[in-house]
């Protein structure tokens, strides 16, 4: 078997294994499908810092990528947990900078300004979302965006529903209905 078929094949397969189409991996590799297609037909193969690229997304090493084996010796071949680990924990710091930015400013406003911005705090819900829907997007699972677009949803509607209060905007949470019903209905076309 050459060299072209063989990472042909263990793309494809690390691909599917992650539910991901030709077009999501391109996106993620900021390559066009029709590359990816290429690849996978074993037309051409990826150029070192792009296999580097994929044996990071796949959390295999290059030599996974590049070497004919059984699926039974992936674990000889899979990146340490220690990497796993530090992709989360990057991601955990990155969203709670997120709260401790708004703490910082609720408490120069409640210090210099004598207000109290408590919605500051709901605020921070849906940044946070968007840093975790970024790296959830580079190094996670596709099953977690559908709870990341839920929850930053939900959370925006709420947190204008509060600054607009006084207004009497309840019926904001109806626009919610029809924006949750198309984000579901988004995660089953994509399966």
């Amino acid at each position: 078997m050459e060299l072209n078929e063989i990472v042909a094949m263990n793309i494809v397969e690390l691909r599917k294994e992650h539910n991901w189409t030709q077009a999501e991996l391109a996106a993620k590799l900021n390559y066009t499908d029709k590359a990816i297609s290429k690849w996978e037909r074993g037309e051409s193969i990826p150029e070192l810092a792009t296999l580097k690229q994929l044996a990071e997304m796949f959390g295999v090493t290059i030599d996974y990528i590049t070497s004919p084996k059984p699926k039974a010796e992936k674990k000889d071949y899979l990146l340490p947990g220690i990497i796993k680990t530090n992709r989360i924990l990057i991601t955990a710091i990155s969203t709670s900078i997120v709260l401790i930015i708004a703490t910082i400013v609720f408490v120069y406003a409640a210090i210099y300004l004598e207000k109290y911005l408590w919605t500051l705090f709901v605020w921070s819900v849906p940044a946070g979302m968007i840093c975790l829907y970024f790296f959830n997007w580079r190094w996670g699972e596709k099953k977690f965006t559908f709870y990341i677009v839920t929850v930053f949803l939900w959370s925006i509607l709420t947190a204008i529903f509060l600054e607009t209060m006084q207004y009497n905007t309840w019926l904001i949470f109806i626009i919610g209905i029809p924006i949750q019903i198309t984000v579901t209905l988004i995660g089953f076309l994509k399966k």
